[in-house]
């Protein structure tokens, strides 16, 4: 693409190494979104490794001039524009035609990222050369089984952010709609027909990634535990390891992408539920929503004068994980696991969330965080740490350590090479067998 400086990786093909084809609905930079992080470190995991070529969906919203990555794959990385929904002729047809189509119908989200200039890209690469499909996230299901259907010995690895049924379950069930509106049984179809799609097709993958332990188990029900794997989200713990806390600060912090909609509903419930009750007993807090994308309902709650500071976009998030008393997480909606509770414990910044929020890390409450499911415990969480420095710190250096023990993106590398290491590779046994011929 104009603009990326790429140059092709130079290296031989050892015993570990696989090639990879990743199959991405975005382009994960800026590093500005849980999204794109996991996106990023996946890639930064494999591409010095293995032998990887990148292809994108790209919305052209992306920002790919300066992007690190550019130069260090096998191949010059496929970005395709993709402007609107698949069309009726495509030089990608005849791979498209292996593409399952489900008497029930796509899921939305799938249906959505079905593209014919996409197709075209993949049906132009040398697709019988991959040892893997590695496919990022739900959406990109029907790519990866075209051409599985085309080159049947190509093992396929699925990254899940969440379990899709799970989290469209109880979207559903937290809506504000009545139980005969359109939009309620809309939605319902569509979580039948995801959970449908899950049935049939994630038994074709030769490994599911997901974000947690509890996800693990929920995904090991439909389809073969063995093929399920917990890669964990992370953070860069010495990223945040100089970052202290203010003793004397009195700011709440919700970090968010507000175009997420859990995200929004959740700054909006706190800010109406929980953020009065609070100022009974302590006046002078102040309440920090930062992030990009926030919706014009949003952005009306920014009100310095009352305490309320609505940011947008920031360049860093590091300044305001050092200014605020506490982190919070105010979801009710949701699976996988947030990174931004990560940030905020690699940080030192003691964290008061709700158990759908903290669901998938390993922590335990009053400990190395404080769980809090209504509005009237988590004013009381947030009370008991504003009021008290000592607290906030003694639980901030807590999940210091989990991270650090357990999240850190280092130790999290090395468990996505792990599963690249065990891969059968019919290209990798040939690779080593020549290389011993040679010698």
């Amino acid at each position: 693409m104009p603009g990326i400086p790429w140059r092709r990786k130079v290296g031989s093909c050892g015993d570990r190494a696989v090639k990879i084809l990743s199959l991405n609905p975005y382009i994960p930079h800026p590093l500005n979104s849980g999204g794109n992080l996991r996106s990023h470190h996946i890639v930064a995991a494999l591409v010095d490794d293995h032998e990887v070529t990148f292809a994108s969906q790209w919305g052209c919203g992306e920002q790919v001039d300066d992007w690190e990555f550019a130069s260090r794959f096998a191949e010059e990385p496929v970005l395709v524009p993709c402007a609107s929904p698949s069309g009726a002729n495509s030089s990608g047809a005849r791979l498209r035609r292996g593409a399952p189509q489900p008497w029930f119908g796509l899921p939305e989200s799938v249906a959505r990222r079905d593209f014919d200039s996409f197709w075209d890209a993949l049906g132009n690469l040398p697709l019988d050369s991959y040892d893997a499909i590695q496919v990022r996230t739900f959406h990109l299901i029907p790519y990866a089984l075209a051409i599985r259907a085309a080159y049947p010995r190509v093992r396929l690895v699925l990254d899940l952010d969440d379990v899709p049924s799970v989290f469209s379950e109880r979207t559903r069930r937290d809506a504000k709609m009545g139980w005969i509106s359109r939009w309620r049984w809309q939605s319902y179809l569509d979580y039948c027909r995801i959970r449908m799609y899950e049935n049939r097709f994630l038994e074709e993958f030769d490994a599911v990634w997901v974000c947690s332990e509890l996800d693990r188990a929920r995904v090991a029900r439909w389809i073969s535990p063995e093929k399920v794997v917990c890669i964990p989200n992370g953070v860069d713990v010495a990223a945040y390891a100089s970052l202290a806390p203010a003793a004397d600060s009195q700011k709440l912090l919700f970090i968010a992408y507000f175009a997420h909609d859990p995200n929004e509903a959740g700054a909006e419930w706190f800010h109406n539920g929980v953020l009065p009750e609070i100022r009974k007993q302590v006046p002078g807090v102040e309440l920090w929503l930062v992030g990009r994308e926030a919706s014009p309902r949003l952005l009306d709650l920014d009100s310095p004068e009352r305490g309320v500071h609505v940011t947008g976009q920031v360049p860093q998030v590091e300044p305001y994980l050092a200014a605020a008393a506490v982190s919070i997480v105010p979801l009710r909606v949701g699976t996988g696991t947030r990174l931004k509770i990560l940030e905020a414990m690699a940080a030192g910044l003691p964290v008061v969330s709700t158990t759908i929020g903290a669901e998938g890390i390993e922590v335990l409450d009053g400990e190395n965080i404080v769980l809090a499911d209504t509005t009237a415990a988590m004013a009381t969480a947030c009370i008991w740490l504003l009021k008290d420095p000592q607290r906030r710190e003694r639980l901030g250096e807590a999940g210091r350590r989990l991270v650090r023990e357990k999240y850190d993106w280092g130790i999290i590398h090395r468990r996505i090479r792990e599963c690249y290491d065990r891969m059968p590779c019919d290209r990798r046994s040939l690779c080593k067998g020549n290389q011993k011929a040679i010698g």
